[in-house]
């Protein structure tokens, strides 16, 4: 059980510096190769394949927060602060279509992603965390790179999730920075498992109904009705499968699984059964986890909780299908509990470089790319990257169940 002996983060030596550097040098290589719009004409793998779409998460929700009809028409699946929110930031005077709003506000939704940058990296650190190189590769990282060519909110949840983690222990700043985070990302509200198992239920009971209460006001900010519509869009969405848009970039195995059942029929209940069980030994690690942190000690459940925040980011990134990989974000406010030991830093790693080396050609496509303004073929390829990427990803999520689970409870 030494392997998983918890030490706090791990204390970087002589070889991972290397290692770490290395990772940096390739996302600075990789980010110049990707800058070069006159030789690429697009963004390559694995930034999201339709070229003509980049930065649409933002301006495509901006547009909408203009009609009425965003819950019917558009059956949108974000909560009213979330069109409250880009509602706030200039608009063109040409026109409310989504690509005039892009044209016109990349610089703006840019300025706005680095003030956030700003901001989660002074917040970032009074935490542990205290590698400028651990940092660097962060913001470097695909993930974090891949929010900002969506133009997605996360990185704004991603702020309000690390305020209120610090702030745990302050029950009205945890809730309203919580509740924040909840109403532009509805899945977040899984995190409130965390005080369930502290049996703090005003705190979770304060959260809620300040999210009700942020998404009541934004809907009347908007003159919206119907907004609890997007509840129900959200299962119409996500029952549609698009499986290989989901395999691109995602840390979920299933996606990948579900492309291959699509193109191999023939394999269908082999998948299904492989599925099944691999999802049952991941709720079995995460039930075990939560019994132990629900039967220790106060002081050992304080020492533990960003742990636990952790795995349970990490079993909706594994459960939800059509997560995408911006997601990974959201997982380093945490990554003292992630980086425990070499493996895991090297596991890490890999799970933030561009692996994208193609193993077969599905199709080709054309698409009209944002970036050159021309029509480009784009070769649909599985890569490693989609293969790799979710199998390491699941590897880290039971390497650190285990080591919370040999790690011995501290007794008061």
């Amino acid at each position: 059980m030494k392997f998983f002996k918890y030490i706090g983060m791990y204390q970087l030596r002589k070889l991972d510096n290397f290692v770490v550097f290395t990772a940096i040098f390739i996302s600075l290589i990789y980010i110049v190769v990707a800058a070069n719009t006159e030789a690429s004409e697009y963004l390559p793998a694995p930034f999201f394949y339709d070229k003509a779409d980049t930065f649409m998460d933002f301006f495509t929700v901006q547009y909408w927060a203009y009609h009425e009809d965003r819950y019917t028409e558009w059956q949108s699946i974000y909560t009213p602060f979330s069109f409250w929110i880009v509602s706030i930031f200039p608009y063109s005077e040409s026109g409310y279509a989504p690509k005039i709003l892009r044209d016109e506000g990349a610089f703006i939704l840019i300025g706005l992603h680095i003030i956030t940058t700003i901001l989660i990296l002074y917040f970032q650190s009074k935490t542990i965390i205290r590698s400028n190189k651990t940092l660097l590769i962060m913001l470097l990282s695909m993930p974090f790179l891949f929010t900002l060519e969506r133009g997605n909110l996360l990185f704004i949840a991603l702020l309000f999730v690390l305020i209120g983690s610090l702030n745990y222990k302050k029950i009205w700043v945890f809730s309203i920075f919580m509740a924040m985070a909840i109403s532009l990302k509805i899945y977040l509200i899984a995190l409130l498992f965390i005080p369930l198992l502290n049996l703090q239920f005003f705190r979770i009971i304060l959260t809620l109904l300040l999210a009700l209460f942020i998404n009541l006001i934004s809907a009347n900010l908007l003159g919206e009705s119907n907004w609890w519509l997007f509840m129900s869009n959200i299962l119409e969405f996500s029952s549609d499968p698009r499986h290989y848009e989901w395999s691109y970039f995602t840390y979920s195995y299933q996606n990948i699984l579900l492309a291959f059942t699509a193109l191999y029929p023939e394999y269908e209940n082999i998948v299904f059964w492989s599925n099944l069980l691999v999802l049952y030994i991941t709720f079995v690690f995460f039930l075990l986890v939560s019994t132990k942190y629900l039967l220790s000690s106060i002081s050992y459940r304080d020492t533990r909780r960003n742990m636990l925040f952790l795995l349970l980011i990490m079993l909706i990134m594994i459960v939800v299908k059509n997560s995408g990989g911006y997601v990974f974000i959201l997982l380093f406010p945490f990554l003292s509990s992630i980086i425990f030991n070499r493996v895991a830093l090297y596991v890490f790693l890999l799970l933030l470089l561009p692996i994208e080396i193609p193993l077969m050609t599905l199709d080709t496509i054309t698409h009209e790319s944002w970036i050159s303004g021309q029509q480009v073929e784009i070769s649909r390829d599985v890569t490693l990257g989609m293969i790799l990427r979710p199998l390491l990803f699941l590897i880290l999520y039971y390497m650190v169940s285990l080591n919370f689970l040999v790690k011995k409870k501290s007794h008061v």
